[in-house]
């Protein structure tokens, strides 16, 4: 007997969201051999591999010996069961003669992420892959016949937000060879996004007031991905060079000690006159001295789940002749897939939506029935029931889960998924009951900061945080204060000059949030907050 999975779909991935279609062959080889089943299983899973190589010693001195062993775990991220009516093919424990066919569709589940797979040459890897599964159960002595189809699926598109990230600045001092000290910089760095997509062109500015002996030779842009496996107590980190740029000094401003001179003279303190030329440099509308780093179109996904973690920075390194000292900064950066921005216009309540968890629960399905090629006898379409019954209209007043919407539920769904930033937009932009509109609309400081600490990317904070407040008919200075501690240092600036807005008491309380801001940040944001406080006075 033979099990065999073909699906509709063409094309190489399959995106999550998507819908998925296909049939279960099953072929009799001896049509007058009757098999055994008790029933057949379908279902789509998601599942996170590790391997992690790992040497072990044994006794000591002379008789010290070493073993080399590879651990391995796995973890299922996500499961949709397909229910189908097998009545028709299985009857009193055994599989009617002939050949059968099972049709089957449904809904790949939202915030899954893309399959992956990542070694370093050895025995260490980690993958992520989707598969659908059929079980003929009770077929066999051993093993039941089953049969298995890897699906190779694509995350889903976001909505496209510009974060830009503009580093602190840092100063080192240079030394060369033998720690013969020639002074020391003070650099800064610009980048124009941190939510990136395979395939763009990020821009970056660099800035940098050199007081040393040492000049700078070029400036060179890696965009990193580093890798994190765990299985049981081992764990193995593989960093990955995904792009590189380099460029000359051109590309970046570089200040001498010369345009330095009339600042000194007026006795102002030398690292504060530094950290205000690099400011006016990187907060300037000019992009003419950027560099451009190009995304691969084959780069991973940043993600993080129960044994794989995969992040992605960009370092920016400031090469000198110094042969020793060389200035390099790291700016954590998110890479997904973007879309054109969701139109709350055009959404259809009407389709369910799936989304993943860790343990996936399936209802039973009203069957959809198709006519099967074989003998011609119908059998029922073999689908996942909709999984948020409010976008169905059949449940007003239970969320999918059967439970009252409420912040305890949605933080328990953050802590359950693997796409934190999906669940709040289906709830935010796609909820269509009052029950999720009035705990956005009337969040309170504590509340919102409970919902930011539950992120699993930093990243991330800052579309969230603007999500939430966009929708918060009370939003203050006490908001932006809960949330300050949850935000990048990179992004922190990032996320209040959007916040800054929101704020309806922002005359009477913005103390509360220039006080939680160094003095750096407070500098960054001036410009920002003097609009936003211009457009509350005329309001």
């Amino acid at each position: 007997m033979d099990l065999k999975f073909t699906v509709d779909q063409s094309v190489e991935h399959v995106q999550a969201g998507e819908i998925l279609s296909g049939k279960l062959i099953i072929t009799q080889k001896a049509s007058s051999k009757t098999y055994k089943a008790s029933d057949l299983a379908i279902y789509f899973r998601g599942k996170e591999y590790t391997s992690v190589e790992y040497t072990e010693s044994t006794g000591s001195g002379k008789d010290q010996s070493y073993t080399t062993s590879t651990a391995h775990a796995k973890c299922q991220i996500m499961r949709v069961n397909l229910n189908c009516q097998t009545d028709r093919i299985i009857q009193h424990g055994k599989l009617l003669p002939g050949g059968h066919t099972i049709p089957f569709r449904f809904q790949v589940p939202t915030g899954i992420p893309s399959s992956m797979y990542v070694s370093d040459g050895r025995r260490d890897s980690a993958k992520i892959a989707y598969c659908l599964r059929a079980v003929l159960k009770g077929s066999g002595i051993f093993q039941d016949h089953q049969s298995r189809l890897e699906i190779k699926v694509l995350a889903q598109a976001q909505s496209i937000r510009t974060v830009p990230a503009m580093i602190p600045p840092r100063w080192q001092k240079i030394t060369s060879w033998g720690c013969i000290k020639k002074g020391d910089m003070t650099f800064g760095v610009k980048c124009m996004d941190t939510q990136l997509n395979p395939g763009q062109k990020v821009l970056l500015k660099a800035a940098m007031v050199n007081d040393s002996m040492a000049g700078i030779q070029q400036i060179d842009i890696n965009l990193r991905q580093i890798t994190q496996m765990q299985a049981g107590s081992h764990g193995h980190t593989k960093c990955h060079i995904a792009s590189s740029s380099r460029h000359s000094q051109d590309h970046h401003k570089i200040l001498d000690k010369d345009s330095l001179k009339i600042s000194r003279k007026n006795k102002v303190s030398r690292r504060q006159t530094n950290i205000q030329n690099l400011h006016h440099i990187l907060d300037a509308d000019d992009n003419g001295q950027c560099c451009e780093l190009y995304i691969p179109l084959d780069v991973d996904n940043t993600y993080v789940g129960q044994y794989i973690t995969n992040k992605h920075d960009i370092c920016v390194r400031f090469s000198t002749d110094s042969g020793f000292t060389n200035p390099e900064v790291y700016i954590p950066v998110n890479i997904t897939l973007a879309s054109s921005g969701f139109d709350e216009t055009s959404f259809d309540p009407s389709i369910p939506v799936a989304e993943a968890f860790p343990v996936y629960p399936m209802a039973a399905a009203e069957p959809i029935y198709d006519l099967d090629e074989n003998n011609g006898s119908s059998y029922a379409l073999a689908s996942a029931p909709p999984t948020n019954p409010s976008y169905a209209n059949q449940l007003p007043n239970t969320d999918d889960s059967g439970q009252t919407p409420s912040l305890q539920l949605l933080l328990m769904k953050m802590s359950q998924s693997v796409d934190d930033l999906s669940i709040l937009e289906h709830r935010v932009l796609r909820g269509d009951r009052s029950e999720w509109r009035a705990i956005f609309a009337n969040l309170s400081p504590q509340d919102y900061g409970l919902i930011l600490e539950q992120v699993d990317l930093t990243i991330n904070v800052v579309p969230i945080a603007t999500l939430l407040a966009s929708r918060c008919e009370t939003f203050t200075c006490a908001h932006v204060v809960s949330v300050l501690p949850h935000a990048d240092s990179n992004t922190r600036t990032t996320m209040v000059e959007q916040l800054l807005p929101y704020c309806s008491d922002l005359e009477e309380n913005q103390a509360l949030i220039v006080g939680m801001l160094s003095d750096w940040d407070q500098m960054v944001i001036k410009s920002v907050l003097q609009a936003a406080l211009e457009k509350s006075s005329r309001s």
